[in-house]
C-alpha cells in the first residue's frame, strides 16, 4: 500500500485521509493538537454543493439544520437558501451547524478504523 503524510488533522486533512484510504493509500496524519476540534470556532456547511454531498462526512455531528438563513456582516445582509445566495451557489440545500469537536473526533476515528494513522 502506498503511504502519504497528511499535515493537519482538521476537517480538510481528515477528509483527504478518508479519500486516500478509499483509493488504497495509507495516510499518516500529523496534527499539533492533542485532541481533535480544539479551535474557537464552529462549523457551518451546506449539505451539498456542486454535486458533492457531505452526508457521510458529517454523520453524527449535526447540531441543527436550516433551509435558509440571514447573514449580517459589516452592515450588509445576505439571504441564503431556497434559490438565493452567492453567485454560483443558487441551489436548494440545507445549512448544517456542526459540533466541531465531535465532528473531528468522528472523522479521526473513521480514519483509524480504515487503517490510517
Amino acid at each position: 500500500m502506498e503511504e502519504v503524510v497528511v499535515v493537519g488533522g482538521g476537517p480538510a486533512g481528515l477528509s483527504a485521509s478518508l479519500a486516500l484510504l478509499e483509493r488504497g493509500v495509507s495516510p499518516l496524519v500529523l496534527e499539533r493538537s492533542l485532541e481533535p476540534g480544539q479551535k474557537a470556532c464552529g462549523e457551518l456547511l451546506a449539505d451539498r454543493l456542486y454535486g458533492f454531498e457531505v452526508g457521510e462526512l458529517v454523520r453524527g455531528a449535526v447540531e441543527k439544520s436550516y433551509e435558509g438563513m440571514r447573514v449580517r456582516f459589516h452592515g450588509r445582509e445576505l439571504l441564503l437558501g431556497r434559490r438565493r445566495g452567492l453567485p454560483g451557489w443558487n441551489r436548494d440545500f440545507r445549512y448544517l451547524f456542526l459540533d466541531r469537536k465531535r465532528w473531528e473526533g468522528l472523522l479521526c476515528r473513521r480514519v483509524e478504523r480504515k487503517g490510517g494513522e
